[in-house]
């Protein structure tokens, strides 16, 4: 694990932490800049080295997976009394062939790990966990990345207390652009612009259940609907 110090921005009582800084989201929100003037510290969690900037980031990468869970909780509650965080947890590989690896697979169960956690936590002012609009269509293209996004939603479904405003959770669309699209990823892609925005704004927002528009919006609401297990509000 390497840390890094940084120099501080100006002081609002407020940090981010950035679990997943290798995937191409987060990765996107980081050249962004948009969010280094907001936090007091932005910090990035990886389970590999981190492969991106260090301008003005806090840096914690090749952590051990299965104590993740762990290491960002402690981080958390060790923080004093008036300080409060935002998280954004894209953690979960979409290459298929990742989890030949025994680490790759647990660090694709942090977000299932932490979200109960974090549910409830008094340190935690948002949390958004980046899921998978694809990963709720039944039969289609079937692996071990959409039954990882699956229980996660499962568990988002079952933790997330509607009204409380803690936790975001993200039904994203294919991203263009990104590798491997075909098939309906490629027909229901959306830019990635649109994509960082939406995630940033839901920063200093209480949406809780975030679904794309178009036609992958209308299919993830009819299958929502089907499930039939969902109470919270969909924006």
């Amino acid at each position: 694990m390497l840390v890094m110090d940084t120099p501080k921005l100006a002081s609002n009582g407020k940090k981010i932490i950035l679990i997943g800084g290798n995937s191409a989201i987060v990765q996107s929100i980081i050249k962004s800049k948009l969010i280094l003037n907001q936090y007091d510290e932005v910090i990035i969690i990886c389970h590999t080295k981190y492969r991106g900037g260090v301008d003005n980031l806090t840096i914690m990468d090749n952590i051990n997976p299965i104590s993740a869970s762990s290491l960002v909780l402690e981080y958390i509650n060790q923080a004093s009394r008036d300080l409060h965080f935002d998280l954004i947890i894209s953690n979960t590989p979409t290459n298929e062939t990742a989890y030949c690896d025994d680490k790759t697979l647990e660090w694709g169960l942090l977000s299932a790990r932490l979200l109960p956690a974090l549910s409830r936590n008094s340190h935690v002012n948002r949390a958004l966990f980046l899921g998978s609009s694809l990963a709720l269509i039944p039969f289609y293209h079937g692996s071990l990345y959409k039954r990882l996004k699956q229980m996660e939603f499962s568990i988002y479904q079952k933790f997330c207390i509607p009204g409380n405003g803690k936790i975001a959770y993200f039904l994203l669309p294919p991203i263009a652009g990104s590798n491997g699209l075909v098939g309906l990823g490629r027909i229901f892609a959306q830019p990635r612009e649109i994509w960082i925005n939406n995630i940033l704004s839901a920063l200093t927002s209480n949406r809780e259940l975030i679904v794309p528009k178009g036609l992958v919006g209308v299919v993830c609401r009819i299958f929502l609907l089907w499930r039939n297990k969902h109470a919270l509000s969909i924006s």
